[in-house]
């Protein structure tokens, strides 16, 4: 396996999110992309992550293996990453995963392999009655807005409009986001809402991942965001409603 990339930076954003959330991950290399499934230790949120083949300058997998790895000292290595390294990924012969830098000097780095016990995760069924899609920019800046006031917000779509909201003791704030040239909205009902928590939206949304955002939901029930960046990576988070009882 010797998987090359001339954008260090793809790997190490994306492994910078993944780390927010996950810190063990076992990784599937294949023919056309490597990937991975992971679900944190609370069961709150899912990630699933795919890096595409034709990201890289260089992509030779014989077959299908899995790569364990402890992805707080990946990331450790991959932010030692100049703008102008060439990043590559190998096995080495004694199974350990090579990680190489190359700029005007060449980095080397043996981070070892390990096991992980949990079983292989699954993607959920879900249907979701409403889909807004717009600038990452504007949600990162709404969740701040709402991180203000309250620990937790409100996805709402009414009449063709995306808000977000979060309610305090004595605070409250609502950002509207219309339809233009940048936002899609589209619900299959008159109005869908469900609440989320603010921290893991913080960790899970980066506008380095994609300026573009697909947001999924449904009334009480788990929230999809998922970025694209096209024959690069596609990132998706599963997050599990805030269900508040009276």
């Amino acid at each position: 396996m010797k998987i090359t990339l001339a954008q260090p930076d793809i790997l190490r954003d994306s492994i910078s999110t993944i780390s927010e959330l996950v810190s063990e991950v076992r990784f599937k290399v294949n023919a056309t992309a490597l990937e991975m499934i992971a679900m944190d230790a609370a069961n709150i949120s899912m990630i699933i992550f795919k890096m595409f083949s034709s990201a890289c300058i260089e992509y030779k997998v014989d077959g299908e293996s899995e790569l364990a790895i402890n992805l707080l000292n990946l990331k450790k290595i991959l932010r030692r990453a100049k703008k102008t390294d060439i990043l590559s990924l190998e096995l080495s012969d004694d199974s350990r995963l090579k990680v190489m830098l190359k700029g005007k000097v060449t980095r080397t780095f043996f981070l070892p392999l390990i096991d992980i016990e949990e079983s292989e995760q699954k993607l959920p069924e879900l249907e979701f009655k409403a889909t807004v899609k717009t600038s990452t920019e504007v949600i990162l800046d709404a969740i701040d807005d709402a991180d203000i006031v309250s620990e937790s917000v409100m996805f709402l779509v009414k009449d063709g409009v995306f808000s977000i909201e979060a309610k305090g003791d004595t605070s409250k704030v609502k950002v509207d986001i219309p339809q233009d040239d940048d936002t899609s909205v589209a619900c299959k009902e008159k109005e869908v809402k469900s609440k989320y928590s603010i921290e893991y939206l913080k960790k899970m949304i980066s506008s380095k991942l994609s300026e573009k955002i697909d947001i999924r939901f449904s009334a009480d029930y788990p929230l999809r965001i998922e970025f694209v960046e096209e024959d690069k990576i596609q990132m998706v988070f599963i997050l599990a409603p805030r269900v508040e009882t009276e």
